[in-house]
């Protein structure tokens, strides 16, 4: 996070986020920019050493605002990713992806998300959570 961004409560949508992410024997750096909840823009890269990464981000004045521990179970299916998450302090997830390449694509890709979830997992939309694993984390602090 910025530096000067101090508490998870003074984040504003669109603010910059780095993530590093350790996921079996590798560490990955992301950057998430945007802010939109349908539609973000990511940059990734692979990494050797996650405490190294983490002291050049917070030599850049940026620091851990937020810890998400969850294990995720990934499937592919008709072109749409399936992610099983399981996510301490809050629970089982399921999340439904399909990667489009510009913003104008959003609108129809959520309406095949909708469809597949429906036709294909029998979800319905009621059951759509829309808020981020941080910011659901966030509310069980308060």
């Amino acid at each position: 996070m910025p530096s000067s961004v101090w508490s998870f409560r003074e984040y504003t949508k669109g603010t910059p986020i780095i993530r590093i992410r350790t996921e079996d024997n590798s560490i990955t750096l992301t950057l998430k920019a945007g802010g939109e909840a349908h539609f973000t823009r990511e940059v990734e890269t692979i990494v050797s050493d996650a405490e190294a990464t983490s002291q050049i981000i917070e030599a850049l004045s940026m620091h851990e605002v937020m810890e998400i521990d969850k294990t995720r179970t990934t499937y592919r299916c008709e072109g749409f990713t399936v992610a099983l998450d399981r996510v301490v302090h809050l629970g089982d997830f399921l999340e439904v992806e399909l990667l489009v390449e510009t913003e104008s694509e959003v609108p129809d890709a959520i309406k095949s998300i909708d469809l597949f979830a429906k036709q294909k997992l029998g979800l319905s939309t009621e059951s759509i959570e829309n808020e981020r694993y941080d910011t659901l984390l966030e509310h069980t602090k308060s």
